[in-house]
């Protein structure tokens, strides 16, 4: 169960300083629990006791990739870690989203675990305030051939002062005197559209290429996970797609049998309301699974209340259709 550790502990204080170790992942599993351990082991004893754990249906993702950099071949392991920084680098959100990834797949749905959903509230702010304020237009506002070069100067010469004569001369700054050319030299190296890869006319379309599409996974504990339904605070109203998850297996989870009452602390302290609390748990997975294959749960324990639920969906788009 200390997993991770044997190496670096094998090492002496020069060996690590040297190869930059880091102390890995350690005690990392509920030890005391021996149940708990067996049952992130064997996925049979797992479904045994699913209905103990409150959860009817479980979708699972190993954490393989945190061994990897253990493996003891050079080659083997450096080519899966580089895999996996590869895939961990093209899966970030930001990238997928400036890509352009959403704008030309809309109905992809992208699942990120065990981070919470608090990083993506921010997350989504930023985009929004990025595109206000450096969209194609706006970026012209930093354009370098747009600073008054002779009031600069003049403010220099006025308030420069120790800063002036430090810099060994009477113009010290991006723009020494009017007859300078290197805005012109930096200004060539711009402007670059960020958004080039999108079609975004309006905030607007930043919201609809960024919250359709990518969903969080919260574990029991996380205090954050109200965060995501706040929509008083929220830019434009929305609302991102917080998923119950569990680490179930790791030092975190000492008892399985306590993660969904954990959950549902969330209602209790007033965070959430039930209807929050069902899509956290239920209506927001579905929709992550069935966008984009809506069989996926099919002969599972949950198949009538998710035929339910898609159901109910569609009833109540096509009264909104006709409505409108």
């Amino acid at each position: 169960m200390g997993v991770g550790t044997w190496g670096y502990v094998g090492m002496d204080e020069k060996q690590r300083d040297r190869q930059r170790a880091t102390r890995t992942p350690w005690w990392a599993a509920p030890s005391a629990n021996t149940l708990d351990v067996a049952t992130a082991t064997f996925p049979a004893l797992l479904a045994e006791r699913l209905d103990e754990i409150g959860i009817d249906f479980a979708v699972m993702y190993g954490s393989s990739a945190l061994v990897y950099p253990l493996i003891s071949d050079d080659q083997t392991r450096q080519k899966a870690c580089r895999a996996m920084n590869r895939y961990a680098a093209e899966a970030f959100a930001k990238s997928l989203f400036f890509g352009g990834v959403t704008d030309r797949f809309p109905g992809l749905r992208i699942g990120l675990l065990e981070g919470g959903v608090h990083w993506g509230v921010g997350l989504y702010g930023d985009l929004l305030s990025r595109w206000e304020k450096r969209n194609a237009k706006a970026v012209n506002t930093y354009d370098p051939k747009r600073l008054d070069a002779q009031l600069f100067q003049e403010l220099e010469a006025k308030y420069g002062g120790v800063l002036t004569k430090r810099a060994g001369g009477t113009g010290s700054g991006p723009i020494v005197s009017p007859t300078d050319n290197r805005a012109n030299r930096w200004a060539a190296d711009g402007p670059h559209d960020d958004f080039a890869a999108l079609t975004i006319n309006g905030p607007e379309d930043v919201r609809d290429r960024f919250v359709p599409n990518f969903f969080f996974g919260c574990e029991a504990d996380d205090p954050m996970t109200a965060s995501a339904f706040d929509q008083d605070r929220i830019p434009l109203g929305a609302q991102l797609s917080a998923m119950f998850s569990s680490d179930i297996g790791h030092w975190d989870v000492p008892d399985m049998t306590d993660v969904l009452e954990e959950a549902y602390g969330n209602v209790e302290k007033g965070w959430l309301d039930t209807s929050q609390f069902r899509d956290f748990v239920f209506g927001n997975v579905l929709r992550f699974y069935t966008d984009t294959n809506p069989e996926f749960f099919r002969g599972t324990a949950v198949e009538a209340a998710v035929e339910s639920a898609i159901e109910a969906n569609r009833a109540d788009s096509e009264t909104m259709g006709s409505r409108a």
